[in-house]
């Protein structure tokens, strides 16, 4: 057993039924640390937009989208985006209205996320 980051993994080799023989075996460990990869290669991208937004380097439209593309695929790896994609009367899937009053949300949201968002695992 290993803990990585405070949560226990077990590791458990293949067998040959398991994996071709031409195939190196790899156990779970490995697999846990591609998806730990995945996660914060996601969490990077994300801080990326949210500090673009907050910086005005990308029009507020297109980083809400972006943002609510990654939540959408990775949620589990984005949690802290939940409160940008619950706002009442926005349909981040459907048609927005970006009204002035809507930029200044999601930039004041963006700034707000940030200041307790680490990339760590």
């Amino acid at each position: 057993m290993h803990c990585f980051n405070g949560i226990k993994l077990i590791q458990k080799k293949a067998s040959k039924e398991e994996i071709g023989p031409e195939e190196d075996r790899s156990d779970s460990l490995e697999q846990i640390s591609k998806v730990a990869q995945r996660r914060q290669a996601t969490r990077q991208t994300c801080q990326r937009i949210l500090e673009e937004l907050v910086s005005g380097e990308i029009e507020v439209y297109l980083g809400y989208r972006h943002l609510y593309s990654y939540w959408r695929g990775h949620n589990s790896a984005v949690p802290e985006l939940r409160q940008m994609f619950r706002i009442s009367n926005i349909e981040p899937d459907g048609g927005l209205s970006v009204t002035e009053e809507f930029k200044a949300q999601i930039i004041s949201m963006a700034r707000e996320i940030l200041t307790h968002f680490s990339i760590g695992l």
